[in-house]
């Protein structure tokens, strides 16, 4: 009886207005049985429970209408406004490990095709110049081919959860497991909190009707989702201990969190915008190319006419960071990309700004000759600025 009830109402919310009727009397028959819905919630748990075991195994089939009963179940269920907190629980779960398990299974193949590019600036503007026509993420922790079919069932699913009435209860024990998780884990969990607040709009929904209803629930939730990946972009782009896939997740983080507040965003560029430099100066062409991309979607939220804008306006920051490191004989190479990129980005207007760095990498040069590879990235920066000026 359930299931007929679920394939009923599965097909009729996928055909035209003419189904309406039917959907009605649907949504009427539960109201009026309530054994019918404790059976219904009763299939809802079993199904959850079943997620993982089906998801990880290869019948397509199977999965697909899984994730449709669990679909429609929801829905049926959301109608009733009945109090589903129950499920909390489980869901998360079996959410967490299901995408776990998806990533796991795509290290083999995703992952190792990464190529690992050297941090080519022309390349990398060229490709600034691209995302700003298209300021959307390439995925980079799922198989695009084999995986199409389980994710495209997960974001559907995700979206069904985040329209009914458990989407806060998942989301608080999501951003609370975010914090002690690692691993495969830690990265599941991160790309089921952005597509939780992405779904339905909620990243940029400004409307005051959407906002008086959710700003209290989601927000806090938001905030500290956008703390953890701030802490994880903290950490320096080279440190193999932070897998590379975790940091471009946190830049969509970044991007998502500047899309929702547009313009106020600006001052959370403090924070930010090394970070994002940072990466894009990274030999891992897929990171590089997230840095980039989060940094057109970033200058297009923050209201500036373009990334060169962006990083001109905030320049003093960027240089006084910059000088931190120089200054500290910091022989790593992420400060000097950091310039080098803001050099290629802004042209002759960042040049008034650089007079004291100018001088700190002299210093360096006369203290760390003996660095071949240190020596030759500052002497690309300094061949940067003599372009520029020129």
């Amino acid at each position: 009886m359930v299931e007929t009830l679920t394939t009923l109402s599965s097909h009729s919310s996928q055909e035209s207005s003419s189904q309406h009727g039917q959907q009605l009397q649907l949504q009427q028959l539960l109201a009026s049985d309530p054994d019918l819905v404790d059976n219904l919630k009763e299939a809802l748990h079993e199904s959850i429970v079943a997620l993982p075991r089906v998801a990880g195994a290869n019948d397509e089939t199977k999965r697909r209408r899984l994730i449709e009963q669990l679909s429609t179940a929801l829905r049926l269920l959301t109608a009733q406004h009945l109090d589903l907190k129950v499920l909390n629980g489980p869901t998360v779960s079996a959410l967490v490990s299901c995408v776990s398990t998806a990533v796991q299974a795509s290290s083999t193949s995703t992952i190792s095709s990464v190529a690992d590019g050297s941090a080519d600036v022309g390349r990398i503007l060229q490709s600034a110049i691209s995302s700003a026509e298209q300021r959307k993420f390439v995925p980079i922790i799922f198989d695009p081919t084999s995986q199409a079919g389980l994710i495209a069932g997960l974001q559907s699913l995700v979206r069904q959860l985040q329209d009914s009435a458990l989407s806060a209860g998942i989301l608080r024990r999501l951003t609370i497991w975010l914090q002690t998780a690692a691993g495969l884990e830690q990265m599941g969990i991160l790309w089921l909190v952005l597509q939780m607040f992405e779904n339905n709009s909620i990243a940029n929904q400004t409307t005051d009707q959407w906002l008086d209803k959710h700003d209290d629930e989601f927000d806090p939730l938001r905030e500290e989702a956008y703390s953890f990946a701030l802490e994880i972009l903290g950490q320096s782009a080279y440190d193999d201990s932070v897998d590379w896939r975790l940091q471009a997740l946190s830049l969509e983080m970044v991007a998502q969190q500047a899309s929702f507040q547009a313009k106020d965003f600006r001052p959370e560029l403090v924070d930010t915008l090394y970070s994002i430099l940072e990466r894009m100066g990274s030999s891992n062409a897929a990171l590089q190319q997230h840095a980039v991309t989060c940094l057109s979607i970033v200058s297009n939220a923050c209201g500036y006419q373009s990334a060169s804008e962006l990083v001109t306006e905030n320049a003093d920051y960027l240089v006084n960071a910059v000088a931190l490191k120089l200054n500290g004989f910091d022989i790593s190479p992420q400060a000097s990309q950091v310039m080098l990129m803001m050099v290629r980005l802004c042209g002759s207007a960042l040049i008034p700004y650089l007079d004291d760095l100018i001088e700190s990498i002299f210093a360096i040069l006369a203290d760390y000759h003996g660095y071949p590879r240190l020596v030759e990235a500052l002497f690309e920066v300094l061949n940067a600025v003599v372009e520029e000026a020129g």
